[in-house]
């Protein structure tokens, strides 16, 4: 399999985007799965002529050449998910920063996908355009300069102050604070920012602190200048003891760090980590 990512080029872009990728894999027999864990950021994944459902085994992705090219829209997850593609596989995708998809787009994240993943066009029809040229590009610099262009037309950032005050606020595990005191920071109830969280980062603001807290200890984790013991992670990454990353990081992998840490692989060069399955 062959996974490459980079980041827009564009200045006015770094706000919103965190990153791009590109993921092929030609077999046409195989199957490829990988599990992927809860994360802030939410994905928008373009395929080449693909088929796409979803049920409790976990999403399904499966290429027909009579297929139209899809898109799928990947928000917040509270467990970890196994992703099925069947035949060769062409994605392209981009990750959003926590806050970034508003500006491209009129409706909040939790409209979008409200069970976490969507095949649906968050631009209201613009994705034809580009899926008509992104899987024609092969260059990392040619696809990142397509990219750039069709988001920076897009680009209509409004005022989010709140929100990102929030965010900051809850993600803040330097110096965390009660959530109803910051709450209270902001001149709004516990209720309403409950509310704005699951209408904006579809979930509540609980789970994505303790979301915030399991990727910072993944990317300390696995870190190669990092040489620390389990015990010294936890620490560092503001558990109360290792017992509770271990329980944390079962609840979001269904696995204990080290066997998470031995069986998982970091793709790219940002964050992604991913449990690689390659089967016939």
């Amino acid at each position: 399999m062959d996974f490459t990512s980079f980041h827009p080029l564009a200045p006015a872009l770094e706000p919103y985007i965190d990153y791009y990728y590109i993921q092929r894999y030609q077999s046409q027999r195989t199957q490829l799965r990988y599990q992927c864990f809860p994360h802030l950021n939410n994905s928008l994944s373009l395929f080449s002529r693909a088929g796409f459902h979803f049920d409790e085994v976990g999403s399904h992705v499966q290429y027909s050449a009579s297929d139209k090219p899809l898109s799928l829209l990947t928000v917040i997850r509270k467990a970890p998910l196994w992703v099925h593609h069947t035949g060769p596989l062409h994605k392209v995708a981009v990750v959003f920063k926590p806050v970034g998809l508003a500006a491209f787009t009129e409706q909040p994240v939790g409209l979008l996908a409200p069970n976490f993943v969507a095949a649906v066009d968050p631009f209201g029809g613009a994705l034809d355009a580009l899926q008509a040229k992104v899987f024609s590009v092969s260059d990392p610099k040619q696809l990142t300069s397509l990219l750039d262009d069709f988001f920076l037309a897009l680009l209509n950032p409004k005022p989010q102050h709140l929100l990102e005050s929030l965010y900051n606020a809850v993600v803040d595990l330097d110096a965390p604070q009660p959530l109803h005191l910051i709450a209270e920071q902001h001149n709004i109830s516990r209720r309403h920012m409950h509310r704005l969280f699951l209408q904006h980062f579809a979930c509540s603001p609980e789970t994505y602190r303790q979301i915030a807290r399991f990727r910072y200890a993944l990317h300390m984790a696995t870190k190669p200048e990092e040489k620390q013991t389990l015990t010294q992670l936890a620490y560092a990454t503001r558990h109360t003891d290792q017992s509770h990353w271990n329980k944390q990081c079962r609840k979001w992998t269904g696995c204990n760090p080290k066997k998470l840490l031995a069986t998982g692989t970091s793709l790219g060069v940002q964050d992604t980590f991913w449990r690689l399955d390659f089967g016939m």
